[in-house]
């Protein structure tokens, strides 16, 4: 930790609620990048069709906003073990 995304980070308003929900705390703005807001994404197919995805949202750096879920995770007594796997039974 903290790894990195190839992709965004993006987070959903389902995310935002979850987040909430789960720590009593809105995203730290420590996790939050420029511009802050997100209000949705347009995909392009390789033909220039659109696809809109409209919703708000906020842009964060992944690898902070992962080391605040981390930290959230340690301090509720759980063991963050990065670069392992475990099967399920």
């Amino acid at each position: 930790m903290p790894r990195y995304k190839s992709c965004s980070g993006v987070l959903i308003k389902k995310s935002m609620e979850l987040v909430k929900s789960y720590f009593g705390e809105d995203v730290p703005e420590s996790a939050m990048c420029t511009p802050t807001e997100n209000r949705g994404m347009i995909f392009t197919n390789d033909t220039g069709k659109e696809y809109r995805f409209e919703q708000e949202g906020l842009n964060v750096w992944r690898s902070h906003f992962d080391e605040c879920l981390a930290g959230k995770a340690k301090e509720s007594g759980v063991e963050v073990m990065a670069g392992t796997f475990k099967e399920m039974e």
